[in-house]
């Protein structure tokens, strides 16, 4: 009997402190999750019915990924209408054709016709007195003809000669009698000294001229040069 209350004391009194520290720990943490779960139940009561649901939804899909907004693109403005350019060309093509074409008639012994409106330019051509040539257009002291471009002082306008309308019966035409003033006169086909010569007149002949165009007249046979005419009354 002693023996065995010997031996109770003996194991309480090695055993003691380890059985006190198993205990001590045990109330502790006893102590401490009594605390822990006062307080959360403390929180769910102060937690409105809105957080609540938030709670729930959150336990329910942790991993959820936020909402992203869609962008929805809007609808491009139309261009706006660009009216086209004019054709340029066409007008530059009907105002040419619209060109009044003027005739003049050589006032100097020899012309030069000159590739550019200038008096050094290269000569193209060469007019005699009494040629009529027709230009097309006038740039301040020159007008531009076939050849290329004449000195306009040099010129001497003349008034354009309508064509003739076809009548039935034989037209009033006023004819005028010139007498040859000169040896020997060429007609020519043209009011030109240039052109092919038609007929020959020789001094004292009299010819009748049904068209004066500047130093010009036209004769039965073609055109004759009228400062080698002398008109009769």
């Amino acid at each position: 009997m002693n023996e065995a209350i010997y031996k109770i004391l003996r194991f309480f009194k090695i055993y003691s402190l380890p059985f006190l520290t198993v205990v001590l720990a045990f109330g502790i943490y006893y102590v401490i999750f009594e605390v822990t779960h006062a307080l959360k139940k403390k929180e769910e009561a102060n937690l409105s019915d809105r957080d609540k649901i938030a709670l729930i939804e959150e336990d329910k899909n942790p991993e959820a990924p936020p909402l992203v907004p869609i962008e929805i693109p809007q609808p491009e403005a139309p261009l706006p209408e660009v009216p086209l350019a004019p054709n340029l060309s066409e007008e530059r093509d009907s105002s040419a054709s619209s060109t009044k074409t003027l005739l003049y008639s050589v006032n100097t012994e020899v012309l030069n016709i000159r590739e550019n409106p200038s008096t050094t330019a290269p000569i193209t051509a060469k007019k005699e007195r009494g040629e009529v040539v027709e230009a097309s257009e006038v740039r301040g002291d020159w007008v531009k003809i076939k050849e290329g471009w004449a000195y306009l002082k040099l010129l001497t306008p003349l008034k354009a000669t309508p064509a003739p309308r076809p009548k039935a019966s034989t037209p009033d035409v006023k004819v005028i009698r010139y007498s040859v003033n000169t040896e020997v006169l060429n007609i020519r086909e043209n009011p030109s000294t240039t052109a092919p010569i038609t007929a020959k007149k020789e001094r004292g002949e009299v010819v009748e001229a049904s068209e004066v165009r500047g130093d010009w007249v036209k004769i039965k046979e073609g055109w004759a040069y009228l400062k080698l005419l002398t008109p009769l009354p």
